[in-house]
């Protein structure tokens, strides 16, 4: 069973059949309905981060982990928010690097970064972001990324398999 084309094509080549012992599934999906009109939570975050209504946010969900490539994202970010005052960086979700990615933050006074946690309004803060971001070194089939098409936002994404399933180059987003 592969959920991502790229791995359907090698399982081919290894000899793997159609439908006899090799299965491509979609993987999960997400419920569409979460986010086409999602409920207005208590907690809008561009207020409560005191963001302005047409500054650029730029979400990432996922854990954070070396496998997910946040510090990547950061040696680009610390140029973009350098050059452009009104970007803002949202991180959502914990994990075994979130120590360290805030303390490279402070030391190298890299701006306008937020670390939101485990949240399950999700919805909601994709709703009030303007691009969604993955820049993972591996994925399987993001669903992230599908949770941000899902909320119609554009992806810029790590060219890896599972992000190529998703983001169309140059049309739905960009796979860097």
């Amino acid at each position: 069973i592969v959920i991502n084309g790229e791995d359907f094509d090698n399982a081919q080549r290894l000899g793997f059949k159609t439908g006899e012992n090799l299965f491509h599934v979609h993987g999960v999906g997400v419920d569409l309905s979460e986010y086409a009109n999602p409920p207005i939570s208590g907690n809008n975050i561009r207020a409560s981060l005191q963001i302005g209504s047409e500054d650029v946010i730029v979400t990432c969900i996922g854990e954070l982990n070396g496998n997910k490539n946040q510090d990547f994202l950061l040696d680009a970010w610390r140029e973009l928010a350098g050059r452009y005052g009104y970007v803002h960086l949202l991180f959502v979700g914990t994990g075994e690097k979130m120590e360290a990615l805030q303390k490279r933050i402070v030391k190298e006074q890299i701006k306008r970064v937020y670390f939101l946690g485990y949240r399950s309004d999700v919805p909601q803060i994709l709703k009030e972001s303007d691009i969604a971001t993955l820049v993972s070194k591996r994925e399987g089939l993001p669903r992230c990324i599908m949770e941000a098409m899902a909320a119609g936002k554009p992806v810029v994404a790590s060219n890896v398999r599972g992000n190529r399933d998703l983001v169309e180059h140059g049309r739905t987003g960009f796979l860097v």
